[in-house]
C-alpha cells in the first residue's frame, strides 16, 4: 500500500496514523515511537509512505517542469500561471501549501488526469518504486 505523509495544522502525520493502524491490523503491532523505525517496518511489511503528499514529492523529483506547465495550461488564474512560470524556471521558490491550492483550485482529478499523460521519464519517487517492486518481487 503506498500512502501519504499528509502532514496536518498541528504537525501530526494522517499517514504515521495510517501506518500505525495498518500494522496493527497486521498483527504487527509497534512498540517504536521513532517515525524512521516506524517507517522501515511499514516498508518491511508492504506499506509505504512518502515524505509529504504526492503531488510535492512528484515536484522535488524533477516533475515540476510538466507540472508547472499542467497548472498554467489548465488554470484561468492569471496569478497562479505566473507562479507556476516562476516555479518552473527557479524551483527552489517553490510554495508547497499555494502548489496545491492552485492544483485544488483546478481539480485535483482534473489535474492528474492531464498530469498522467505528460510524465517525465526517470524521475519517481522513491516510496513509489518501492512499493512497485514489493509487489513485483512477490509476484514471481
Amino acid at each position: 500500500m503506498l500512502t501519504d505523509y499528509d502532514l496536518m495544522d498541528d504537525f501530526s502525520s494522517l499517514g504515521i496514523a495510517r501506518v500505525t493502524a495498518l500494522l496493527r491490523e497486521m498483527g504487527l503491532e509497534s512498540s517504536t515511537t521513532n517515525e524512521n523505525d516506524l517507517k522501515e517496518s511499514a516498508r518491511q511489511n508492504g506499506l509505504f509512505l512518502n515524505d509529504h503528499t504526492l503531488e510535492i514529492d512528484l515536484f522535488i523529483v524533477g516533475q515540476h517542469s510538466v507540472m508547472c506547465d499542467v497548472i498554467e495550461a489548465l488554470t484561468g488564474n492569471g496569478a497562479a500561471r505566473t507562479r507556476a512560470k516562476a516555479w518552473k524556471e527557479k524551483p527552489a521558490s517553490f510554495d508547497s501549501d499555494q502548489f496545491i491550492a492552485d492544483i485544488e483550485a483546478i481539480g485535483k482529478g482534473r489535474y492528474a488526469q492531464r498530469l498522467a499523460t505528460r510524465l517525465v521519464d526517470h524521475a519517481c519517487p522513491k516510496y513509489i518504486s518501492e512499493g512497485i517492486k514489493y509487489v513485483a518481487d512477490r509476484c514471481k
